[in-house]
């Protein structure tokens, strides 16, 4: 959930109240129930959190009775120092900001002329916390480690999306304003005591950084973890790209590994589209001009990728918005999604169909992202060029895989796949030498699929693949998957099928 406590604005980033929800959302009585029926079926809750900076209405900042203020908490400089903002990206904006109270003597020192700048990345309203001292570094953290057990206390939220974390210790202008070892640091002192306080607890990062390296240093490491999960930044737009250009990225398979493969173990890679910040890109639906084909198509892309998929509210039923943080965060529009549920062929009943597939099979849950290659009417694909398709095959262990084929552009073609490199161990284990294939995805269900065998895996016959749309096969014993009625889930039944066996 985005912030959902007291604050200046709209958008609540700039927090006056952390321990408080806006009362136009609700009590945290409300939040305790959701947080419980959300739980019946086995949903979790987990709230942005600003560790960075705070509201400048908050008291911490604005009390008038400097008793009450922590002035020591923020940055104080005599002079405006005219720093450029933290992030080597975009227009230049300042992060020395005038102190709103003039009059108040911040640095305890009988004088209002030593104190008259404060460092705010983002905003003159948002002041930065003071991560640089190690007196108010430690009480910082001992407050947010506090609203934490708060909440998790009082309701059973499940963890915390963080914000800004790569901004929490200033040593310098430029690259000296981001990513510094104290934060990680700070980031790795947060960890010990999330987990002490329930080692089940989440904390999901916000990094959007301009290489991948920097990205990964935020889940630490297995001896030294900082976050459990991570946004996928700059991927986002490699994925809409393929719908936008009607092809592959040069980059779309590399930049998915250069993470998953890395990752530490325990550790989780979050993928999506785009959210409510702009630099993120206009609404999905905005984006591909709100042609249902399009707007399916790349769900059935990210939604069958390996990661955990993000799905922005409105995005499952085609909610356009565009410009700015406003024009992409407008409120739901509930009629629309209660038409389109009663529609089999929406866009929401096709999230639901795939996430229904997605969830069922265990490869497409838990299984990594392989890359095979793919001829078409083009020749064979390469994993680092770009292409009108692309197959990956999803796989947990050598006893089944789930091939998934992408057709990104309006050409229809006839498709063989080398799965050589993927089936040949489950091959070498069968007694039979051959896999049986299953169609498992909608409008190809009366389509039959060869086995798999020594002399067809280099050379797979798919048949005739229409444009913009997506095969998916699953290959194995396919028994554990069926239900009292012998029927096992596919996007033309997913939206009934239930496990009546379990």
């Amino acid at each position: 959930m985005m912030p959902i406590f007291e604050s200046m604005s709209d958008h609540g980033y700039d927090c006056t109240n952390y321990y408080k929800i806006k009362s136009n959302l609700g009590t945290t009585n409300d939040l305790k129930e959701l947080s419980i029926e959300a739980k019946k079926y086995n949903i979790k809750l987990i709230l942005d959190l600003v560790n960075n900076h705070v509201g400048s209405a908050h008291p911490w900042f604005s009390h008038p009775d400097k008793n009450q203020r922590k002035d020591h908490w923020f940055i104080w400089s005599p002079v405006d120092r005219r720093w450029g903002p933290p992030w080597p990206w975009g227009t230049y904006s300042p992060t020395w900001r005038k102190d709103p109270y003039p009059h108040y003597d911040r640095t305890g020192s009988g004088r209002n002329d030593d104190d008259t700048w404060f460092y705010g990345a983002f905003d003159d309203k948002m002041p930065d916390f003071n991560y640089n001292n190690p007196n108010s570094r430690k009480e910082v953290i001992d407050e947010f480690v506090k609203i934490m057990k708060y909440w998790y206390d009082e309701t059973g939220i499940s963890g915390f999306r963080c914000d800004a974390v790569r901004y929490l210790v200033e040593n310098g202008e430029g690259a000296g304003q981001r990513d510094q070892k104290e934060t990680h640091e700070i980031w790795r002192e947060y960890r010990r005591r999330v987990e002490a306080i329930d080692p089940e607890l989440i904390l999901l990062s916000e990094a959007p950084t301009e290489d991948y390296q920097t990205m990964l240093r935020y889940y630490g490491t297995e001896a030294q973890p900082e976050f459990h999960a991570g946004f996928h930044f700059i991927y986002n737009y490699q994925l809409m790209e393929t719908l936008k250009l009607y092809r592959r990225p040069a980059g779309l398979l590399r930049d998915l590994h250069v993470i998953q493969n890395n990752l530490p173990r325990g550790t989780q890679d979050f993928i999506f589209l785009t959210n409510h910040d702009q630099f993120t890109g206009d609404r999905v639906a905005t984006q591909l001009q709100n042609q249902v084909f399009r707007i399916k198509s790349i769900a059935s892309l990210y939604l069958l990728l390996s990661g955990a998929p993000t799905i922005y509210y409105g995005e499952e039923y085609g909610m356009e918005g565009c410009c700015n943080d406003p024009g992409i965060r407008q409120p739901m529009d509930w009629r629309r999604v209660e038409n389109q549920l009663n529609d089999p062929n929406s866009i929401v009943n096709h999230y639901k169909r795939i996430l229904k597939i997605r969830n069922h099979y265990e490869p497409l849950r838990l299984g990594r992202s392989i890359y095979v290659r793919t001829q078409s009417v083009d020749g064979w694909d390469d994993y680092n060029r770009e292409s009108r398709w692309m197959t990956l095959v999803r796989k947990v262990n050598d006893n089944e895989l789930v091939i998934i084929v992408h057709g990104f552009s309006g050409i229809n073609s006839r498709i063989h796949l080398n799965l050589d490199g993927v089936v040949s161990t489950m091959l070498e284990k069968s007694n039979v030498k051959r896999l049986q294939v299953h169609n498992i995805m909608g409008s190809y269900m009366n389509i039959q699929y060869p086995e798999i065998n020594e002399q067809n895996k280099r050379y797979y016959p798919m048949g005739e693949h229409l444009g913009f749309t997506t095969k998916v096969l699953f290959v194995g014993n396919i028994d554990k998957y069926r239900d009292r009625n012998g029927r096992y889930p596919t996007y033309e039944n997913a939206l009934g099928f239930y496990f009546t066996n379990k």
